[in-house]
C-alpha cells in the first residue's frame, strides 16, 4: 500500500515537475531570470543557488514550481518586460512539455512493448452474407480487394473503402488459400452509418404504441421536418419532449399522418433528459468479426483471477460450466455474473487447471451500467516496431489524444456524456493505483494519457491556466496597454472561481463515487 502512494505521488509529481521544467527552460532561454525552480511543495529537504536561480526540493512530492523576476511587478528585463511572442512561447512552454512527454512516454511503450493488434482471422455470423459465400469462424484473412491484411483492423477499413461493392477475398483454411466474392453492405459496422428511420419494435402503452405505428413502418417526417436517416429522426425526438410535433411514415405504400407527444426521459448513458417516443431500430449487424481465441494476456493484480492463480497465456476453456471458444463468449458470461460463484476451467502448457471463481461488480463511469469483472484482458499477437516505426505510432496516438479529450470535454459541455464521469484528484490516484495494478505497459499508457491530457486543460481559455494567460496577453496586445492591477485581479479572481468551482464538483463526483460504491 505505501509502495503504491509513492507510486502515485510519483506519477503526479514528475508530470507536473516536467510541466515547470518547460516554463525554466524557455524563461532562460529568453534570459528572464528564473528566482526559484522547485520540485515539491513545503518543507525545503534540499536547496543549491545556481547563478541567480535557486533549485530547491522539497518534502512533498505532487508537483514544483518557478518563480520568475517581474511577474507581479514590473522589473527591467523581467517576465512582464518582454515582448508578447517570449511572454507566450514562455507561457506556451509548460503545457507544451507535457505533450512532447506524453509522446515520449508512447514512444517508449511501442519500443519496448511493441504493438498489440487483432490477427485477422474471422468469426462471420450466422445466418449472414458472410456465411452464405462459405466463410467459416478460423478462417485467416490473407487478402482484401487486392489489399494484404496484417490485421483485423486493416480488414475494417477495406470494408469502409467499399461498401456497397463486391470484393474478392483469399482466406487460409487448413493450410489451404480459398477465393471468395463478398459484397460489402452499403451500410455497415465499418462506416459512418446511414441507417434508415425502419421501426423495428414499439414499446408497449408507450406514445408510438398510442397512435398506432408499427414494426416495419418507415418514417418520413417528424416535427414537419423530412427525415432520412434514423439520426435525423432521433435527434428531433430527443429535443422535443413534452411537446405535441407532426408526424408522418410510410407502411406498405400508404402514407400515415398524425401527431405525437415524446415523453421525458433520463438519458442512462448522459444523465440528460430526453424525448422518447417508445420505438426502437435494428442496428446493423457485423456480418464478419475477428475471431479472438479465450487467451489470458494480462492479469491484473490482487484481483479475482490473479488470487484465484490464473496467469498470462493461460487459454480458457469454460466458465460457468459453458464451454467457450472465443473471447467474447467469456467476457460475455463473466459480465452477466457479478458477485456469483462460477467454475472455471482453464489449460496451461497442455494441463488442464478447475477451480471457482466470483466476479466482483464494477460500475462504467460512462454508461452506468453494472458488469461482472476478474480482472484479466485478452492476449492478442504483438509486433516488434522498427525505431521510426514507433515514433509514428507515438506522433499518431498523440494526436488522437489531442483530439478525443477536446471531443470529451465537447460532449461533457454539450450533455452528451454524463458530468458524473469525470474526476477529481481522488479519481486520478484511484486510476494511477489501480493502472499500476495491470503491469508496467498500462501504468506507462495511463501516464502518458494523463501527461497529453494536462496539455489540453491547461491550454484552456481560463484566467489562472496557461491558456488564460495566453488570451490575456493577446488581449493586451490588441488594446496596446497592459492591464491594470485592477483588471488583472479581476480576471484573476474569475478564473480562480472556475477553477474552484470544477474542483469542488470534482472532488464531490469523487465523494460519490465512493459512497455509492
Amino acid at each position: 500500500m505505501v509502495s503504491s502512494i509513492i507510486l502515485i505521488a510519483l506519477f503526479i509529481g514528475v508530470l507536473i515537475t516536467f510541466h515547470e521544467f518547460g516554463h525554466l527552460i524557455v524563461a532562460k532561454i529568453s534570459r528572464i531570470p528564473v528566482e526559484v525552480f522547485s520540485i515539491g511543495f513545503g518543507p525545503i529537504i534540499l536547496k543549491h543557488k545556481w547563478d541567480e536561480t535557486e533549485y530547491r526540493l522539497a518534502l512533498i512530492p505532487l508537483g514544483g514550481f518557478i518563480k520568475m523576476a517581474g511577474e507581479e511587478d514590473q522589473v527591467k528585463g523581467g517576465f512582464s518586460d518582454k515582448p508578447l511572442g517570449i511572454k507566450t512561447a514562455v507561457i506556451a512552454a509548460g503545457p507544451f512539455f507535457n505533450l512532447v512527454l506524453g509522446f515520449l512516454m508512447l514512444t517508449a511503450m511501442f519500443l519496448v512493448f511493441g504493438l498489440k493488434y487483432t490477427a485477422p482471422v474471422v468469426n462471420p455470423a450466422p445466418g449472414s452474407s458472410a456465411t452464405a459465400i462459405g466463410l467459416q469462424p478460423g478462417d485467416l484473412l490473407v487478402s482484401a480487394a487486392a489489399e494484404t491484411i496484417p490485421s483485423f483492423d486493416t480488414f475494417e477499413k477495406v470494408l469502409g473503402n467499399n461498401a456497397g461493392e463486391e470484393i474478392e477475398m483469399t482466406v487460409m483454411r487448413n493450410g489451404k488459400l480459398l477465393t471468395r466474392t463478398y459484397a460489402v453492405p452499403a451500410d455497415t459496422w465499418y462506416t459512418d452509418s446511414i441507417i434508415l428511420p425502419v421501426i423495428s419494435k414499439v414499446k408497449q402503452g408507450s406514445p408510438a404504441a398510442q397512435i398506432g405505428l408499427k414494426q416495419g413502418d418507415t418514417l418520413i417526417s417528424i416535427a414537419n421536418t423530412q427525415i432520412r436517416t434514423w439520426n435525423d429522426f432521433t435527434r428531433i425526438v430527443r429535443s422535443n419532449g413534452g411537446e405535441k410535433i407532426a408526424i408522418g411514415w410510410h407502411r406498405t405504400g400508404e402514407l400515415f399522418t398524425d401527431s405525437i407527444t415524446p415523453v421525458m426521459e433520463t438519458d442512462k448513458f448522459t444523465g440528460e433528459k430526453i424525448g422518447q417516443i417508445g420505438v426502437w431500430i435494428e442496428q446493423p449487424r457485423r456480418d464478419i468479426e475477428p475471431f479472438i481465441s479465450p487467451v489470458v494476456g494480462r492479469v491484473r493484480k490482487r484481483g479475482p483471477a490473479a488470487r484465484l492463480g490464473l496467469k498470462s497465456g493461460d487459454t480458457i476453456i469454460s466458465v460457468a460450466d459453458i464451454h467457450v471458444r472465443r473471447w467474447n463468449e467469456f467476457t460475455r458470461i463473466v459480465n452477466a455474473r457479478g458477485n456469483q460463484k462460477i467454475p472455471i476451467a482453464w489449460r496451461r502448457a497442455g494441463k488442464l487447471f478447475t477451480d471457482s471463481i466470483t466476479p466482483t461488480t464494477e460500475t462504467d463511469q460512462l454508461t452506468g451500467e453494472k458488469v461482472g469483472q476478474i480482472g484479466v484482458w485478452v492476449g492478442l499477437p504483438t509486433k516488434k516496431l522498427p525505431f521510426h516505426t514507433a515514433l509514428y505510432e507515438g506522433l499518431n496516438r498523440t494526436g488522437y489524444v489531442v483530439v478525443q479529450t477536446f471531443v470529451i470535454l465537447y460532449k461533457v459541455i454539450t450533455h452528451q456524456i454524463t458530468t458524473k464521469a469525470i474526476g477529481g484528484p481522488v479519481f486520478i490516484a484511484k486510476v494511477a493505483y489501480e493502472g499500476a495494478s495491470w503491469g508496467a505497459e498500462y501504468f506507462l499508457a495511463l501516464w502518458a494519457l494523463l501527461s497529453i491530457n494536462l496539455f489540453v486543460v491547461n491550454m484552456l481559455p481560463i484566467p489562472v491556466l496557461d491558456g488564460g494567460h495566453i488570451v490575456l496577453f493577446l488581449f493586451e496586445a490588441i488594446r496596446r496597454r497592459r492591464l491594470t492591477e485592477k483588471e488583472m485581479a479581476w480576471a484573476m479572481n474569475i478564473g480562480w472561481l472556475l477553477i474552484g468551482a470544477i474542483f469542488v464538483f470534482t472532488l464531490l463526483n469523487d465523494v460519490l463515487r465512493l459512497i455509492t460504491k
